[in-house]
């Protein structure tokens, strides 16, 4: 275990300072600089919300204002979802799926209006984002299925806005993850999926990577629950 007097290595990551009197730093954020100490990656992608920050939002009410359109299409889905046997993500890629464009244009626009509007805060991952200065070496992407107002906001307040090549929000998709579409927006096609890593929470996360063939760092700071993985 790297402590507070521990020198940091020549080579590789540097190894931020760790957060007082937090152990569970040294099994997230450090178990991350150890891996990229180790592989040859030249890629990271982020998610946002439960990764880098947990967004506090009341999505139990996400529905309402949308729903009168959603069961006008299908009410099956809908019931689905409100019964909890599928989640936002998926209520999203089966409408978009089937019924394409315009309900996607509805639902991003739902999205940017319930995100902005009942958003209460954002709890920053300070094991993560004390590590992110430090991977400048690294071409930074976010891919998120969350909207783009808050995501930038927040990114910008904390000063780390500028160390993201490219964010990729809900607003910029029709499908949102474990669907690729995000993933296609900042692939460069010069360099090999082995070179990417993905950061995130997930099972859409770790889906979304397992789908590209793409290696997956599980970030479990906001969980306790990581039995799905």
């Amino acid at each position: 275990m790297v402590g507070p007097g521990s020198p940091k290595p020549e080579t590789g990551v540097r190894f931020p300072p760790p957060l007082q009197n937090s152990l569970r730093w040294y099994n997230s954020a450090m178990d991350l600089v150890k891996y990229l100490n180790q592989k040859e990656k030249t890629h990271i992608i982020f998610d946002f919300d439960y990764t880098l920050f947990r967004m506090v939002i009341p999505w139990e009410k996400w529905e309402r204002k949308i729903e009168k359109d959603l069961r006008l299409l299908d009410q099956n889905i809908i019931n689905d979802y409100k019964a909890g046997k599928i989640n936002l993500s998926e209520l999203q890629n089966l409408y978009v799926t089937r019924f394409g464009d315009s309900i996607n244009k509805k639902i991003i626009a739902h999205n940017s209006w319930f995100e902005t509007r009942h958003a209460q805060k954002f709890i920053p991952n300070k094991e993560l984002l004390r590590l992110i200065p430090s991977l400048s070496k690294y071409n930074n992407f976010i891919w998120s299925s969350n909207t783009k107002y808050n995501l930038h906001k927040v990114l910008k307040k904390y000063g780390i806005y500028n160390i993201f090549k490219k964010i990729v929000t809900r607003n910029d998709v029709n499908l949102v993850k474990p669907y690729d579409d995000g993933f296609r927006l900042i692939h460069d096609e010069k360099t090999p999926i082995y070179k990417y890593l993905f950061v995130g929470d997930s099972g859409s996360d770790k889906q979304a990577a397992k789908n590209l063939k793409m290696d997956f760092h599980l970030i479990n700071y906001f969980r306790t629950d990581t039995t799905s993985f």
